[in-house]
């Protein structure tokens, strides 16, 4: 939802997306692909993300002791296209 407001604002302020502002979102929202500039954004699997979350979650509770330094998840994404193929 921010692409679309920073989209927006672009509009408002007669600055072209993507001719003089590139924009990308993460994770696809429809209303992206109806807008009439296009913008490309960060694919990422729901499933996946629920899936990551969960294992997380999952380690945090069973720790015998927490990480004070944190700890790196990697969730694999693609980047796409707002413009629908035809």
């Amino acid at each position: 939802m921010t692409a679309i407001g920073v989209m927006h604002q672009a509009y408002c302020a007669t600055v072209s997306v993507p001719s003089e502002l590139s924009v990308i979102g993460f994770d696809q929202h429809p209303l992206v692909a109806v807008r009439s500039s296009p913008a490309n954004h960060i694919e990422m699997s729901q499933s996946g993300t629920r899936r990551l979350a969960f294992h997380a979650l999952l380690q945090d509770v069973s720790a015998t002791r927490q990480h004070h330094t944190g700890t790196e998840y990697v969730l694999k994404t693609n980047l796409g296209s707002a413009i629908p193929k035809r």
